[in-house]
């Protein structure tokens, strides 16, 4: 029989990282003087998983977390970059694990 959440626990609004970013765009397009959809490309164009991963990559990683029977995971790396990063920060420092992920991102 499953069991209910407790009364105190609480959810965040899903929507609302969504629309803060379409709020974000759109105020960054309007100063810029440049149509919304413009400026949501040229946001779109930096995402660094989108070059990274291939959809398909994506999908099979789904199904394996959806068959997975083992003891329960939080993290499910795609691609064999992803996995090498999730492996190695395993062992190296804390400073090195966030000045890598930090050029990571400052690179796309």
């Amino acid at each position: 029989m499953p069991m209910a959440p407790p009364s105190s626990l609480r959810t965040q609004k899903a929507s609302h990282g969504a629309s803060h970013s379409r709020a974000v765009i759109a105020a960054r397009a309007k100063a810029l003087g440049i149509d919304h959809t413009e400026m949501e490309r040229q946001y779109l164009e930096k995402v660094s998983l989108r070059r990274m991963v291939e959809p398909e990559d994506v999908a099979e990683v789904i199904w394996q977390a959806a068959r997975y029977n083992g003891r329960p995971k939080v993290h499910w790396p795609v691609g064999l970059k992803s996995l090498l990063l999730q492996q190695t920060s395993k062992y190296s420092p804390d400073w090195l694990n966030r000045f890598i992920n930090f050029h990571i991102a400052a690179r796309h």
